[in-house]
């Protein structure tokens, strides 16, 4: 189970609770939206149908509308997420994360990181990371992370990114978060190592509803 919550310009988007699919090699991805465009599926392969992914519309839509084929980058694709869908999957934000706390290593000052045990998420056990930056240039406009990390599946199953306030109005800690909260992805219900067969990633599995 994914979800996200994002915000988009100057609006703050509902949480959407998406099941999803992945496998990693090769990558190939199924969703279906639970809530927000309720109904509504995507497929993406790696290699197939030009380099794009598969959607149809959830709700009353659906019986109406084609199977779209979009752009992961393009701007129908963009409109209502801050991340294109091939930075979907846990091994992608592992990769990302690694990346910045290798980056913040490298940084002479300005870093800050906590950790925290014996903390829960989805009832799990996890270690939380709380990293917090100085300067605006240090981490791509973020202002501070929150990270949960599953202790026995060594993967990020909870990411809570934070941006800068847009004036220097003094604000308390939980006044500054609730107003740079900038994205919220999380997982749970997690499954590795589950043997999919091709049909999970394509459009003519009869338990979908692409036309």
């Amino acid at each position: 189970m994914f979800r996200k919550q994002e915000r988009i310009g100057d609006e703050s988007g509902e949480e959407q609770v998406i099941r999803i699919k992945l496998r990693q090699k090769t990558l190939r991805i199924y969703m279906k939206w639970l809530s927000h465009d309720k109904g509504r599926e995507l497929v993406f392969v790696e290699g197939q149908n030009d380099g794009k992914m598969l959607v149809h519309v959830g709700g009353w839509k659906s019986r109406l509308l084609p199977t779209l084929k979009i752009d992961p980058h393009e701007s129908r694709a963009m409109a209502e997420s801050r991340h294109p869908v091939t930075d979907a999957g846990l091994l992608e934000v592992a990769r990302r994360c690694i990346a910045y706390r290798q980056r913040d290593l490298k940084a002479p000052s300005g870093v800050r990181c906590r950790m925290l045990d014996n903390q829960k998420f989805d009832d799990r056990a996890c270690y939380c990371f709380i990293i917090e930056y100085d300067r605006p240039d240090l981490l791509d406009g973020y202002r501070k992370v929150v990270a949960h990390i599953d202790k026995e599946y060594s993967l990020p199953v909870s990411v809570k990114n934070y941006g800068w306030p847009q004036d220097d109005a003094s604000l308390s800690e939980t006044e500054l978060d609730a107003e740079t909260l900038i994205e919220i992805y999380s997982y749970s219900e997690i499954r590795l190592h589950s043997q999919l067969a091709e049909a999970d990633f394509s459009r003519h599995n009869k338990a979908y509803r692409f036309r």
